[in-house]
């Protein structure tokens, strides 16, 4: 049995090792941190390395843990389109060989094969191709797959979303994103830049549900874009962190808007937000400019200000009240106090009392207590 050790963050990619060569008797294990390289190659021995990633920086320390390990394998970098340079850096630290994303399977098999012989499965003609968004747009790949009369099926997949687009013929004929409709559907799909695709054959019958040419359509997502990019530029600093303010009143927030913002409770920059917020950007980026003309969130610095002001107002109203429950006694007399009680230890609670009281008939001492409970 063969050993492939799959080395990268994402799980995802390990599946797609998983799903193209399961028909071959081959183990899989997956490393998704460095401390754990060195220790998998050490003990599990695998036939081959594959590091995937995007961080050349990342990837180096990846490549410098497999050298690590006394046990030598070699290794392939999968690759998005680095500029040469980095790529001649991960040829000097001893990369077999470097592969750029995305890749047919049949000619991933055949530079696997170069290492490991592979089985050429008999049952099954996979023409998938998978890659990556920053590589290939969606609107280029709907494009490529018009001109060629494709019947095909590209999925998406962005954090946690996913989407679908149903295309026979070379013919857009329907799209999947949460609930939407398809044509939000795909407006929204085509303003990803993140995330993966994966594009395999349409071998199944699937009800057409967009009716419009696949010009209009690609003129929608076109305007969408647009439109995303130009009202991208009234968002301030998008990447700094923004918080839930912490005196507005979720109640007057509609559902939806009130778990959006909920997301802003513990910190989110804008970019961030946008990517796991399934909606057409376009009408996010206007909510998030109304709900920051309107403080609904706010910056790290305005935050800090707003929570300092609403525990001094907690803090002065709990105060107040406290105060003005004692000094609704003012002007009290207690009418114990106005004759002696002829028992000497009740006399001596009364004269206590009074004296207390008085404390806060002082106005200088009550001062200097006011200013005692007020300050940090």
């Amino acid at each position: 049995m063969k050993h492939f050790a799959l080395i990268g963050e994402r799980e995802k990619d390990f599946y797609i090792f998983y799903n193209h060569f399961n028909h071959n008797d081959i183990h899989y294990s997956w490393i998704n941190s460095a401390d754990n390289i060195t220790k998998v190659i050490v003990d599990e021995k695998p036939d081959i390395a594959f590091v995937i990633g995007d961080d050349l920086e990342q990837m180096l320390q990846w490549v410098q843990a497999i050298k690590d390990a006394y046990y030598k394998i070699p290794f392939v970098c999968f690759i998005p389109h680095f500029e040469w340079k980095k790529r001649e850096t991960l040829w000097q630290a001893g990369a077999s060989e470097l592969v750029q994303l995305p890749v047919m399977k049949k000619e991933l098999e055949h530079i696997l094969n170069t290492f490991i012989p592979l089985k050429t499965e008999p049952y099954k003609n996979d023409p998938s191709i998978v890659g990556s968004l920053e590589d290939f747009r969606l609107l280029d790949l709907i494009q490529a797959f018009e001109e060629a009369d494709k019947t095909c099926v590209i999925e998406l997949e962005k954090n946690v979303q996913k989407g679908k687009i149903y295309i026979k013929n070379g013919r857009i004929i329907d799209a999947v994103h949460q609930s939407k409709d398809p044509l939000e559907a795909i407006k929204i799909l085509s303003t990803w830049i993140t995330g993966t695709f994966k594009v395999s054959e349409l071998t199944e019958y699937h009800k057409q549900r967009l009716h419009l040419d696949n010009q209009q359509i690609l003129l929608e997502c076109l305007n969408t874009i647009n439109d995303l990019q130009k009202i991208r530029k009234e968002l301030p600093a998008p990447n700094r962190l923004y918080y839930a303010s912490p005196v507005i009143d979720y109640e007057e927030l509609g559902p939806s808007d009130r778990q959006a913002v909920l997301k802003f409770k513990k910190g989110l920059s804008i970019n961030d937000f946008l990517e796991i917020v399934p909606d057409n950007p376009v009408k996010m980026i206007q909510k998030i400019i109304k709900w920051l003309k309107q403080e609904i969130i706010v910056n790290e610095a305005r935050f800090e200000q707003l929570t300092e002001k609403l525990e001094r107002e907690q803090a002065q109203s709990g105060f107040v009240k406290m105060v003005n429950r004692l000094l609704g006694k003012r002007g009290q007399e207690f009418a114990v106090s106005q004759q002696s009680s002829g028992n000497e230890e009740n006399d001596q609670k009364i004269e206590r009392l009074e004296i207390k009281d008085a404390m806060f008939l002082d106005k200088q001492r009550l001062e200097r207590f006011k200013n005692f409970l007020e300050t940090r």
